[in-house]
């Protein structure tokens, strides 16, 4: 018990020192807080109806072992639908919001809600598979959805403020494609254990990414 909580208070602290670290290096205006519990709900809306989704259309738990086409399922039903889930409502959210004005508001609204998604996620998983998957997920997996969700704010941002909405196709694709290779790789891992070395080198690699793309954010002011 006292591993599991310290697993949870590490995930919830990580997540809000990410929450953090996104605000206070925005150096426009401060963002609405009413807004950004609106983008924070529907990542957590997202993450629960996600479930219910994964239980009906994927005939096996996801952490168990599969063969390659099971892991195909696992990688591609939920790294589509998932993503989808994410962003499709903060961007009708965002798109007619006086506030949404500047490249880091991209990131940061789109990062709020797959932070949520993340977070309610790694909870859930804690309490039910106990902490050793919990400080697993928390060096691998914790900042993934907001992640994927974050780079792709500030891509749609580009969009909007171009009026090019065709350039969000490339973008999204590759978060998608990317999302869809991490479950690939962490569920077939089981069966080909170096995939779980794949899994892990796209969730930090796509973390580093949204830092990154926070930084293009703010020089593009």
């Amino acid at each position: 018990m006292l591993w599991t909580s310290l697993a949870l208070i590490a995930t919830v602290l990580f997540s809000a020192g990410l929450a953090a670290y996104l605000l206070s290096h925005d150096d426009g205006p401060n963002e609405p807080i009413w807004a950004l519990l609106v983008v924070f709900v529907i990542g957590l809306a997202a993450a629960q109806l996600s479930g219910v989704i994964n239980q009906k259309l994927i005939p096996f738990a996801v952490d168990s072992s599969v063969g390659f086409m099971g892991a195909v399922v696992i990688g591609i039903v939920p790294g589509v639908f998932e993503e989808l889930l994410k962003v499709l409502p903060v961007a009708f959210f965002v798109s007619s919001q006086a506030f949404f004005r500047r490249a880091t508001d991209g990131v940061i609204y789109f990062a709020f809600t797959g932070l949520a998604f993340g977070l309610l996620e790694n909870i859930q998983y804690i309490l039910i598979s106990g902490a050793a998957v919990g400080f697993d997920r928390l060096l691998t997996l914790l900042f993934f959805h907001a992640a994927t969700s974050g780079i792709f704010g500030y891509y749609y941002w580009k969009a909007k403020a171009s009026g090019d909405w065709r350039s969000l196709v490339v973008p999204a694709s590759l978060l998608i494609g990317a999302h869809a290779l991490y479950n690939f790789s962490a569920a077939y891992s089981a069966t080909v254990p170096p995939f779980k070395f794949v899994a892990y080198t796209i969730s930090i690699g796509l973390s580093v990414q949204l830092i990154r793309t926070y930084g293009k954010a703010r020089r593009n002011q």
